[in-house]
């Protein structure tokens, strides 16, 4: 039996650590992230990511029903059994092992919609990484659910190493096109052979049924994530079939380099955020202190820099990418504009799925989904650039506002504590863009890394102004304040000893 029975001490040692230890390894994943994306692109052509840009969307489609929420249902429970947890391995690995079926099939289909033929054998290879992620789900849902983060840390680490490797030896051998599709399979085939040796949990006879209970949990987060998908992946769709694979070469890398580090830092953070709201969901208001903390934190940390790059994206584009580029600034600006809400908007997810609220959290789904596709839809006569602004404009005047009404209204947390972090960080946004047109490029005349530098100071320092207004704005700072010191503590091996001391007492 996996329960949950920890201590309140023990508890808060183990949940400070795990989120010493996932920092720290996505430190490690968001440099070599970037570094991925600027070495790459000046190895490969705008031709070449957008041809695996295309080829996206099917894989993401398709792969949204591999796991079926079994990952997350397996963490929310108060308690497990062995041989639930085997039942679900087994089915979630049949069903991999048909999405990559489906795949290779599908891929004819592919190579026809897009009107080109290399996209036939990229699909199957492509395949592999569906099979090899639906083998890694489990053992790695049953690590997160112990909060083992640091053998997380440590699996995610090494999978990404090889990753960021694998590509650029692949493009340096002129292996184009197929360098990039390297890169999936290869961090998903160590995630899977590290989650499996490094977990005491082993999987048993093949079984093929599920309790109903868990079966409705992980059928309407499915269901969220089939309506969401829609969402974040049409854009690639409709700019690949009207304007061809250069501009979505232009849209995919400004969409990475603002919004895909958002979620790169959120995801490893829900490894940690959605066990510890799932620990304490029966206790409301100290759930909602934890989750507006912890978000209020995460929307400090990435808004003022998304602030700052927004206000110099040619800066931007031309020192990372090159002249080659340069038709990416554009769509980065508007893209930008949606990254302002996005950190705070994204950590919702954590309150549907902690709280048992899947349903709810499928309705949104259908909503924040349809407004998103009618603005691909309103902005597709303009090309990346029209779908870009008309996405932003959407997710900053429309879907934000009603999500965060639409939390309050259900009672995860309450609507004004979002509007006291997101609304002034705004307002530090705004003065950004203002100071950095008109005195630092009009007047001062910066340009290149210096601009971009006295953008970030100014962005942040502006932002911690606007935060000394309210008492949440306050508490956040305080929360970053403290982190200092114990990452001191972690490192001198005291963090937490007394109360190590007093759980073994």
């Amino acid at each position: 039996m996996y329960g949950v029975e920890h201590s309140e001490c023990s508890y808060k040692s183990s949940a400070l650590r795990g989120a010493a230890y996932v920092i720290a390894a996505q430190l490690v994943r968001v440099v070599l992230l970037f570094s991925s994306i600027i070495v790459l692109s000046r190895l490969l052509s705008p031709e070449d990511f957008g041809l695996v840009a295309c080829l996206t969307p099917v894989i993401a489609f398709i792969g949204l029903f591999q796991d079926m929420g079994m990952q997350q249902a397996i963490i929310q429970r108060k308690t497990i059994t062995d041989k639930q947890l085997n039942e679900i391995f087994w089915v979630v690995f049949a069903t991999g092992m048909a999405c990559a079926i489906v795949l290779c099939l599908m891929s004819p289909l592919v190579a026809w919609f897009y009107n080109d033929p290399r996209l036939l054998p990229l699909s199957i290879v492509a395949s592999c990484s569906l099979l090899l992620t639906s083998i890694a789900s489990i053992p790695l849902s049953i690590l997160n659910r112990a909060m083992q983060f640091k053998k997380l840390a440590f699996i995610d680490v090494t999978a990404n190493i090889v990753g960021f490797v694998t590509p650029i030896v692949g493009a340096i051998y002129c292996m184009k096109y197929w360098a990039l599709i390297l890169q999936p399979i290869s961090i998903a085939l160590v995630t899977a052979v590290g989650a499996l040796c490094i977990n005491a949990w082993k999987p048993g006879r093949l079984c093929f049924s599920i309790d109903r209970d868990i079966v409705g949990f992980g059928a309407n987060l499915t269901g969220f994530n089939f309506v969401n998908f829609f969402a974040r992946n049409l854009d690639n769709v409709l700019i690949g079939r009207t304007q061809g694979p250069l501009e979505l070469g232009f849209y995919d890398r400004a969409y990475k380099l603002l919004l895909f580090p958002l979620s790169a830092i959120n995801a490893p953070l829900s490894k940690v955020m959605i066990p510890i709201l799932s620990r304490i969901q029966t206790d409301k208001d100290r759930a909602q202190r934890v989750y507006m903390c912890v978000s209020g934190v995460l929307a400090f940390v990435v808004t003022p820099g998304m602030a700052a790059l927004m206000a110099v994206p040619h800066d931007v584009v031309l020192l990372l990418f090159g002249v080659k580029w340069q038709a990416v600034g554009p769509i980065f600006f508007w893209l930008g504009l949606a990254g302002l809400v996005q950190p705070l908007y994204a950590t919702s997810g954590w309150l549907f799925i902690s709280q048992n609220r899947t349903k709810e959290y499928f309705r949104w789904g259908v909503f924040a989904s349809t407004t998103t596709i009618l603005s691909f839809f309103l902005g597709l006569h303009w090309g990346a650039l029209g779908i870009a602004t008309a996405f932003a404009v959407t997710e900053c005047f429309i879907r934000a506002p009603c999500l965060y009404w639409y939390v309050g209204k259900i009672g995860l947390a309450k609507t004004s504590d979002y509007a006291k972090i997101q609304l002034p960080l705004i307002a530090a946004a705004g003065l950004t863009w203002i100071v950095v047109r008109y005195f630092f490029q009009e007047e001062l005349a910066l340009h290149g890394a210096a601009i971009i530098i006295a953008s970030l100071l100014l962005s942040y320092t502006v932002a911690v102004c606007s935060f000394l207004f309210n008492t949440l704005g306050i508490s956040v700072l305080s929360e970053l304040g403290s982190l200092p010191l114990f990452f001191l503590r972690m490192r001198e091996g005291t963090s937490f000893k007394a109360d190590d001391e007093k759980v073994s007492s």
